[in-house]
């Protein structure tokens, strides 16, 4: 049920924004050619894509959802493959969080990002094709080194073709998606509610889409591509591309650039018919905000004057110059507003959690629907612009080395008198519409108690009444998995380990696959353990040798002299057995391995390794 408090909100907003404008509709609309008829089937016998879970948003907006939000959602179903510019440029839209766009070169059709999984950016080119029966494949563009614009490659990619992204994507890849990618993982199940039901009272859209499509996963090899650097002009099958180089902006390697014969500027991520994260919910590098700006102030000045067609990575197009400019400018302000004023109350001793409460966008910002909280939202920017600068510490000395969150709820409810009275107050506050506050109260709870259920069923209770009144599509499924994992509803895994899809482990070089292993060491299962292991590839020409010592991972380009073990083997065994498709055993006995030395050096390496926790908890201890 949805209380009084929460209508209020509704009814706010209602009065802040324009909802008689239909110009996104039209814009969304405009240039539809055909649709999938129905759900995109994965590879292994699951759905990749859901349409037909979506058909609830062509209804009126219902009281459990943000009116604003419901809007949004609306938009970003609209779904196929759209006219942007007659026989030069076509968008798929609407089976993915993200875009596909293809460009007409000189010999063939140049494709503008790959979307989240084989399956769907398969579909999508025999979509396109099935329309264009001639249509051949001259080259990739890669746009920036997120999952959502890289996965789909190998639903695409035809062994021949040359794919165009900027330095250090695969690099960047690798960091979000390996590295740091099981946390990132666990994390973007709340953050895209990849266990909630899809229906007016849970999963509703992301914001910057309507969902990621969830399937097989893959990336380019450093050999299939070119990176550019730097602002300049590049010939791809004919056709001029005039970049702009965005390093660390909304992704750590992106580029944006204009095509100056179709007067079309690709904006990839960094202009949207939204606010964006300067720091992502599911974790990531924070983003400079100024910085952004500028790379949309240089699109501004260099063609501004004669753009025609705004396109991107997510979202539907924009036509007409001034239409454009506008767009572009206030987007441009919208971060730069954000990051100058964080810095200006920063200045004057606030704090990350005081500043969202005085800082406002102006009305000629805010009363823009492409400027609104869906994906980003102001309050978690701002923080991100003081972390940015300051870091996660206050300066507040209480801060500096808090109680862990279980021995702090114990404290909390031992001051307070006890877990029932936690919830009498809790009760309290959930009656007053003090949301916050009463979450606040029942989290101690939790983490002091987590087999209260007469707390976890408030706390969900709690969380959905915050969850119905966001405007950012993020907040909100954050907000409803929490109340999905308090009430131990089921669990999924939507996502496979990275280092287990040979798709993805087989296209990164050795040292990458080296750096993943070094992160992965338990140091209480090699302390003590001295090993020297030389590997030679005879298929790469290469060779490396791996030093644990000190409990620290340590590879060098090039052969130890004194190794516990030297090897000699392909890349594919070696993957193989790191991903634990084969043993070692089962290597040397079919002749892809072979050795001199202590073969159990291989053993006590891998024993030194640990293995992901994929659903590790977040609402309550770990």
């Amino acid at each position: 049920m949805t209380t009084e408090f929460t209508k209020q909100k509704y009814e706010e907003i209602k009065k802040e924004l324009d909802f008689n404008d239909q110009q996104d509709f039209e814009d969304a609309k405009r240039g539809f050619i055909a649709t999938l008829p129905g759900n995109v089937e994965g590879l292994r016998g699951k759905v990749c894509y859901p349409k037909n879970k979506y058909e609830f948003l062509k209804g009126e907006c219902p009281e459990t959802v943000n009116p604003s939000l419901w809007r949004q959602c609306q938009l970003n179903n609209i779904n196929g493959l759209f006219e942007v510019l007659k026989d030069k440029i076509y968008q798929f839209r609407g089976f993915d969080v993200a875009n596909m766009t293809f460009v007409k070169g000189k010999s063939g059709w140049i494709i503008i990002d790959c979307l989240c999984t084989v399956e769907c950016a398969k579909a999508s080119w025999e979509l396109f094709k099935s329309i264009f029966k001639d249509a051949t494949l001259s080259a990739i563009i890669v746009t920036h080194s997120h999952g959502d614009h890289i996965g789909g490659f190998h639903g695409l990619y035809d062994g021949k073709v040359l794919v165009y992204c900027p330095k250090d994507t695969i690099r960047e890849f690798v960091s979000e998606n390996i590295s740091a990618g099981f946390a990132m993982d666990r994390r973007s199940v709340f953050m895209y509610g990849s266990n909630l039901e899809t229906n007016d009272k849970g999963f509703i859209g992301c914001g910057l889409g309507e969902n990621l499509s969830f399937g097989l996963n893959s990336v380019m090899s450093p050999q299939h591509v070119k990176e550019l650097t730097g602002n300049h002009k590049e010939i791809i099958d004919g056709l001029e591309f005039d970049i702009i180089d965005c390093p660390s902006s909304e992704a750590p390697a992106e580029m944006m650039f204009y095509i100056p014969e179709y007067k079309s500027f690709c904006t990839a991520e960094l202009i949207n018919h939204t606010m964006h994260n300067l720091i992502t919910p599911r974790g990531a590098k924070v983003r400079n905000g100024k910085l952004w700006a500028s790379y949309i102030d240089q699109a501004i000045e260099k063609f501004g004057n004669e753009v025609e067609i705004s396109f991107g990575s997510h979202f539907w197009p924009t036509w007409g110059n001034k239409r454009i400019v506008e767009y572009w400018e206030k987007q441009r302000d919208l971060y730069k507003f954000i990051h100058d004023q964080t810095l200006r109350f920063m200045n004057l001793g606030y704090t990350y959690n005081e500043l969202p409460q005085v800082i406002k966008l102006p009305k000629s910002l805010s009363n823009q629907f492409y400027n609104r909280d869906y994906y980003g939202t102001l309050a978690t920017n701002i923080k991100a612009q003081y972390q940015l600068y300051l870091g996660w510490y206050d300066g507040n000395p209480v801060h500096l080395n808090e109680l862990p969150p279980i021995e702090l709820g114990k404290k909390y409810v031992e001051v307070i008198g006890g877990e029932d009275k936690v919830i009498e107050f809790a009760q309290q506050a959930y009656d007053k519409g003090e949301y916050q506050w009463c979450a606040t109260l029942l989290n101690h709870l939790i983490f002091a108690n987590p087999k209260n259920d007469k707390g976890r069923e408030l706390l969900a209770k709690c969380y959905t009444q915050m969850a119905y009144q966001q405007e950012s599509a993020v907040n909100r499924n954050i907000y409803l998995s929490g109340a999905h994992d308090l009430r131990r509803e089921g669990i999924v895994q939507v996502k496979d380990n990275n280092m287990e899809n040979l798709n993805i482990v087989m296209s990164l070089p050795i040292p990458m696959i080296l750096d993943v292993l070094a992160m992965s060491i338990d140091p209480i299962k090699c302390e003590g353990l001295e090993i020297i292991i030389n590997l030679i590839f005879n298929d790469l020409k290469q060779q490396f040798s791996i030093i644990i010592k000190n409990c620290v991972l340590t590879y060098r380009i090039g052969l130890n002299k004194n190794p516990t073990l030297q090897a000699e083997l392909t890349k594919v065994t070696f993957v193989k057995i790191i991903s634990q498709v084969i043993k070692p055993m089962e290597a040397i006995q079919d002749g892809s391995l072979k050795f001199t030395g202590d073969i159990s050096s291989f053993a006590k390496l891998f024993g030194c390794l640990t293995k992901p926790n994929m659903n590790f908890n977040i609402i309550e201890p770990k």
